[in-house]
């Protein structure tokens, strides 16, 4: 069976397109990951390109019929070549694969990856649960590649499962809890009263309420500092929405405004693939810091998915310090490094070790940037 499994490597976004179908049914028999369906998939294609990496995605048949799938972008650099998920880690990206088939599919992957492709090293940060590791090892050691992983806490995300209604959940909480929404409530109908929206149907004048919130936030300082001047993650993932919205049954979204004294105070975007719910983008209206609006929006948006949507548990997709205010429980992600037997790849796996990358970041100061190392983070 195995035999026949043969690996067609997707460098374009068209070229997906074509086979954005059985991606989509394959996708939802096999994961609950949105951000895997086709037309993210696309979207986080053109993203890197922008970005100067070139996307990769390795799409397995047999039979004609879809049995694995993995997004990755390579980039060339001091004639090396570095391998990373097409998508940021907090998107939880991951090798999708039929059980019969992810050994054989794992193998060929790496082999491609190492040896088509000339790989030195690969970078993936992986969910905890992953089911890909052993295969990973293993099939770094047919290919006579280094494998290493190191759990990460401050890689992780945070994760709310529902056992019950909002109400046995608020009751679990404490009495501070809804005291502290209470109290938001009472200063926003002081300040000239709240507004709550929700939005589930696409159109150009949602994005731009979303954008006049992002323009009015503390991010736009940080994105001006770095001299950044859109968050493109933002603008794909509304793209993506676009593609997929109406073509996948088991995918929903809904975007949460709210607004004080008539303004636009905050937004929570949040997105529902099959029993998992995600709170993809927030943001808030830096004018009204004080209110804390991007709790209370996400609060909102919180008790919807409790309410009205059928999910097991939503996942936050990151683990910031507000979202202690729902004591989630927080998995780590793990991070997997593969090299080829090399002093280069020595040198990789030092530079993740936290005591030489203090002397990487304290010691070789500016020079760091320049050095092959530099581009893989502590």
């Amino acid at each position: 069976m195995s035999l026949n499994l043969t690996l067609k490597a997707i460098t374009n976004p068209k070229d997906l397109s074509i086979i954005e179908e059985p991606v989509d049914v394959f996708i939802r028999k096999h994961s609950a990951n949105p951000f895997l369906l086709s037309g993210f998939i696309k979207e986080f294609m053109e993203l890197n390109l922008l970005k100067g990496w070139s996307p990769l995605v390795f799409v397995a048949f047999e039979s004609g019929k879809i049995v694995g799938l993995v997004p990755f972008a390579f980039r060339r650099r001091f004639n090396t070549t570095h391998v990373k998920f097409l998508f940021g880690l907090h998107y939880s990206p991951d090798f999708v694969v039929d059980e019969a088939y992810r050994g054989t599919f794992l193998e060929r992957v790496v082999n491609m990856l190492f040896e088509d492709l000339g790989c030195q090293y690969i970078d993936l940060v992986l969910p905890l649960e992953s089911l890909n590791f052993d295969f990973l090892r293993r099939s770094c050691e047919a290919n006579g590649v280094y494998f290493r992983t190191y759990p990460t806490v401050e890689f992780g995300h945070c994760v709310l499962p529902i056992r019950g209604p909002w109400s046995d959940f608020e009751k679990l909480r404490g009495s501070d809890f809804r005291r502290r929404f209470r109290r938001m409530e009472r200063k926003m109908k002081e300040a000239g009263g709240f507004e709550v929206n929700c939005v589930d149907k696409v159109a150009d004048s949602v994005f731009e309420d979303i954008l006049y919130i992002e323009r009015r936030s503390w991010k736009e300082k940080w994105r001006r500092q770095r001299r950044t001047l859109v968050d493109l993650e933002l603008f794909k993932i509304w793209e993506g929405i676009k593609e997929v919205d109406g073509k996948v049954p088991d995918f929903k979204w809904k975007v949460w405004f709210l607004k004080v004294n008539g303004e636009l105070a905050s937004y929570a975007l949040t997105l529902k693939f099959k029993n998992v719910g995600y709170i993809a983008k927030i943001s808030f209206n830096d004018r009204f810091r004080s209110f804390y609006p991007g709790l209370y929006i996400v609060n909102v948006a919180l008790k919807d998915f409790f309410e009205g949507a059928i999910v097991e548990k939503i996942d936050y997709q990151t683990n910031l310090p507000f979202m202690k205010t729902w004591k989630p429980m927080v998995y780590p992600r793990v991070r997997a490094m593969m090299g080829r037997k090399s002093i280069y790849a020595f040198i990789i796996f030092l530079s993740v070790n936290r005591g030489f990358c203090m002397f990487r970041d304290r010691v070789l100061g500016p020079f760091v940037n320049i050095l092959p190392f530099a581009f893989v983070g502590g």
